[in-house]
């Protein structure tokens, strides 16, 4: 709200009464990827942003049809002593609490999104889909920073087990507000996502270690991953590897990691470490994912 003011026009009203319906499910997209009014509605748009095998996994959607909270602080009005006149002095921006349908399993890899900051499309029960289309015409989410947290399993209240917290950023997308409907549906868009996989470490490293990998839902070992479905995600020396991967039999993998200095590859040394995540793909979208596992030298 500007505090010289604003142009005011009225402009009219429909004949169509409506609400918007409650919202059933989020998508957290990475900074930098937007979207048109024509890609905004496209399935294959969103597939791409979901689980394309170039781009990478930038776009993921949440249901929380386990229910959500309005978080907003009310709108506060100050009161003149002397007169009683009374005027609005805050201007909240929104926030929300939704609880994340899926398991522990899946939720400890939100744990991860703790306090980072994404665009946010809202995904309503009716199907429709809102954003926020600014003056170059561009559509994306909302700004907003999520935070998560997991104590002591709930005794009541167990559909809130997972929550999550969307808090967001800009008022002024709000009032910019873009609101469209797609012919398909929220469920299709869970339905790109990689089937989740559990891959846990059971030997250390030191110049090898064995990590263990199950599908997230059965619990059931997931075979015939190669050494380069092993992507290294970050670590705190230079040009890790995964060199070698022996498939063990029913999910379990030996690996061999290597940093190359100077051209010499050697194992990393005590106190290193190589954050990787597995991925298998069709040749066109990732398939089947892992949580992300460290893998340190004591």
């Amino acid at each position: 709200m500007s505090i010289c003011g604003n142009v005011v026009a009225f402009a009219g009203r429909s004949d169509f009464n409506s609400l918007m319906s409650e919202v059933i499910g989020v998508s957290l997209i990475k900074k930098g990827n937007t979207f048109t009014d024509a890609t905004f509605i496209q399935s294959a748009n969103w597939h791409t942003k979901i689980a394309d095998l170039s781009a990478g996994m930038v776009a993921l959607p949440l249901s929380i049809k386990r229910g959500f909270e309005n978080t907003t602080p009310d709108v506060t009005f100050e009161t003149a002593g002397s007169t009683g006149f009374q005027e609005q002095t805050t201007q909240p921006v929104p926030s929300l609490k939704g609880f994340v349908d899926g398991s522990y399993c899946d939720y400890k890899t939100y744990m991860a999104l703790n306090g980072h900051s994404f665009n946010v499309v809202l995904h309503l029960k009716d199907g429709t889909i809102f954003a926020t289309r600014d003056a170059a015409l561009v559509v994306k989410g909302f700004r907003a920073t999520v935070n998560t947290y997991f104590g002591i399993p709930l005794a009541e209240n167990r559909m809130q087990s997972f929550p999550i917290w969307i808090n967001f950023e800009y008022m002024d997308e709000f009032e910019d507000g873009y609101v469209d409907n797609p012919d398909w549906t929220f469920r299709e868009l869970l339905d790109f996502m990689p089937v989740g996989l559990n891959m846990k470490v059971t030997t250390r490293l030191t110049t090898t270690c064995v990590v263990k990998v199950t599908n997230r839902a059965t619990g059931a070992g997931y075979e015939s991953l190669i050494v380069g479905d092993f992507a290294e995600l970050a670590t705190n020396t230079d040009n890790v590897t995964v060199s070698v991967c022996v498939d063990d039999g029913s999910g379990q993998y030996t690996l061999t990691v290597v940093e190359d200095t100077a051209g010499s590859p050697s194992a990393l040394d005590s106190g290193e470490y190589v954050d990787i995540q597995a991925t298998q793909d069709d040749a066109t979208y990732i398939t089947y994912a892992t949580n992300v596992v460290r893998l340190s030298v004591a």
